[in-house]
């Protein structure tokens, strides 16, 4: 018999896996009976898995009207983005003395469909490619604490749902220099490299905060793709 603790593990993760899919939208209402239907459990392990995911600033909890899937505003992604320079450098550099070859495959393997150019790729599709690598590192990883502080504050996923902040034509090459550098167990070059990829996407988002303040507007009110439709 299942217990209610592994219910509950199960249906968070069932839950964290819709949200990282956008199967649930930013700002769309969960409906818990819908889920209690689709995921074969009682509203109880439903309520418990939605409030940790709110903890985590997955969700978020709106009295009498229920919970709804979060939506991440521009200085939140660039407070995430600075935490994730942090995390990932340690973690970058960690790998370079503890990464196997058949690990460096796997992460070699993941941007393989993307080999004969990204211009008329799918965003989705890179998307996806993009957050499997970066999982992938924090999988690899032997780094507890950060692996602990990831997990707690969800800083790599919440940072990931917004979306993609930079062209796959962009990124892809810098990509491709981590692997490099992990292959040449090269620690210097993975800390240079990461922070050269992160470093590009925080700066966007910076000049982003600082343009909505001068026009007067509240970046805590504005969403990634409203300032990329613009």
């Amino acid at each position: 018999m299942t217990s209610k603790k592994n219910t509950t593990a199960i249906v968070y993760q069932a839950l964290l896996e819709k949200l990282l899919n956008k199967d649930l939208p930013p700002g769309s209402k969960i409906n818990q009976q819908l889920l209690s239907k689709e995921l074969n459990a009682s509203r109880t392990p439903i309520v418990k898995a939605l409030h940790k995911l709110e903890t985590q600033g997955l969700v978020e909890n709106n009295p009498n009207k229920g919970f709804y899937v979060h939506k991440l505003d521009v200085r939140a992604l660039l407070d995430l983005w600075v935490l994730r320079e942090a995390l990932d450098t340690m973690i970058v550099m960690e790998l370079t003395e503890t990464i196997d070859q058949d690990k460096i495959q796997r992460l070699e393997d993941v941007f393989k469909p993307f080999t004969d150019g990204v211009n008329e790729v799918s965003i989705e599709a890179y998307r996806k490619a993009d957050q499997k690598f970066h999982g992938l590192m924090y999988e690899f990883s032997e780094n507890e604490l950060a692996k602990k502080v990831n997990k707690m504050f969800q800083v790599f996923n919440r940072s990931t749902i917004a979306g993609l902040i930079r062209k796959p034509c962009e990124t892809l090459p810098e990509h491709k220099a981590i692997i490099q550098s992990l292959k040449s167990n090269d620690k210097n070059a993975a800390r240079k490299a990461v922070i050269a990829h992160i470093d590009k996407t925080k700066v966007f988002l910076q000049e982003s905060v600082e343009r909505l303040q001068k026009l007067g507007i509240d970046p805590k009110k504005v969403t990634l793709d409203e300032i990329t439709k613009e």
